[in-house]
């Protein structure tokens, strides 16, 4: 060990302090000394820009990583839904074609190709604008309506179930019962481009008039469609064109009112393909003997069946069965369901019609205290 043990003048004295003897060494003047000092200086200062560059380096090799591992991931969830849009376009029968022509419509509604391929209300927006012509898609060797209508066929959305609420009279089949006005009626023909009905008695019509079908449907819901007359034969047979958006009005009327509380809808069927297993968590908004109004961080497209548990009014109901009949976006990541019970047995509808009684008079209650 060394150490300084004198000075005189510009010198210092260094002698050793351990080991045989005693060492004394000349020491070094002023100038070397500031010299010395500062090549240490410089030395630790290299030191630390060398540390300084391999932690950015390390930082950097670290952040490629992250990159590409994000970049597989994307990669291989594309991939895994490319896969899973051919494996369905398998089941379906699908030709290559076909596929290509999916896959122009999703691209042209800025859809996902398996969201057009499963979900009813997706694939009826999208056709219905490119039949409209307001999305450009090349429809190949045959008429774009035709091959909407064969892929609607192969997708099994021509074959809905009685369930499924109406959401273009695209989706009608011959033999519809109809009324215009007094007039009874049928639908005889349904594709693509038209809507043709035939009436029992003679009706006063002109083409291009604006006329209003009704229709019930399932049993539980009455519509009102809005066509526009194209042709009139012998004032019976009418060819009409498609209304997209079919007025659906209740025909059981129930007191709707304000309710709170969470609720859990368990996927049952889905219309026109295999069964999606989903469950969806929200909170009740309204509810009536009829249905309920759900908000919830997750949609389940219009024709779901769904089984429902929620509580109201001091009353607990599981599985309660229904349909999704409408949705729709309330926000950022936020959705509204319209459901509407389709199969409650009367002794736990009235349960129901109970438990919204018992709300309606604890609403009443609060406003007037």
């Amino acid at each position: 060990m060394w150490a300084l043990v004198g000075r005189e003048g510009a010198v210092w004295r260094v002698e050793r302090t351990r080991g045989p003897g005693w060492a004394t060494i000349a020491a070094m003047d002023g100038t070397l000394q500031q010299g010395f000092f500062r090549s240490v200086s410089e030395a630790f200062e290299r030191n630390r820009e060398a540390a300084s560059q391999g932690f950015e380096l390390v930082l950097l090799g670290l952040l490629a990583l992250l990159l590409a591992a994000q970049a597989i991931g994307l990669w291989r969830r594309r991939r895994g839904l490319a896969l899973d849009v051919e494996q369905l376009a398998r089941q379906r029968g699908l030709t290559p074609e076909e596929l290509a022509f999916a896959r122009a419509l999703s691209k042209a509604g800025g859809v996902a190709p398996m969201e057009l391929l499963t979900h009813l209300d997706t694939f009826e927006r999208v056709t219905g604008k490119a039949l409209e012509g307001a999305l450009a898609v090349e429809p190949g060797g045959e008429p774009l309506a035709r091959q909407v209508r064969h892929l609607r066929h192969l997708l099994h959305f021509d074959r809905l179930p009685t369930h499924a609420p109406l959401l273009s009279t695209r989706e009608l089949a011959p033999g519809t019962a109809v009324r215009l006005g007094a007039a009874h009626g049928e639908v005889t023909v349904v594709d693509e481009e038209r809507l043709e009905v035939e009436l029992r008695a003679p009706a006063s019509l002109e083409p291009g008039a604006a006329v209003t079908l009704e229709l019930t449907h399932a049993r539980e819901a009455r519509y009102e469609l809005r066509c526009r007359v194209q042709e009139v034969h012998g004032g019976v047979h009418l060819r009409l064109t498609h209304d997209e958006a079919p007025v659906r009005v209740q025909l059981r009327e129930f007191a709707r009112v304000k309710a709170s509380g969470p609720i859990a809808l368990v996927a049952v069927s889905w219309p026109g393909h295999a069964l999606e297993r989903r469950e969806v968590r929200g909170r009740l908004v309204d509810v009536s003997g009829g249905g309920a109004l759900v908000a919830a961080s997750a949609v389940l497209p219009p024709g779901v069946r769904v089984a429902a548990t929620f509580q109201a009014g001091g009353q607990a109901f599981t599985r309660v069965e229904g349909v999704v009949v409408a949705t729709h976006a309330s926000g950022a990541g936020a959705f509204e369901l319209h459901l509407e019970f389709t199969q409650l047995r009367p002794a736990e509808r009235e349960r129901l019609v109970g438990a919204v009684a018992k709300l309606q008079l604890e609403e009443r209650s609060a406003a007037k205290a």
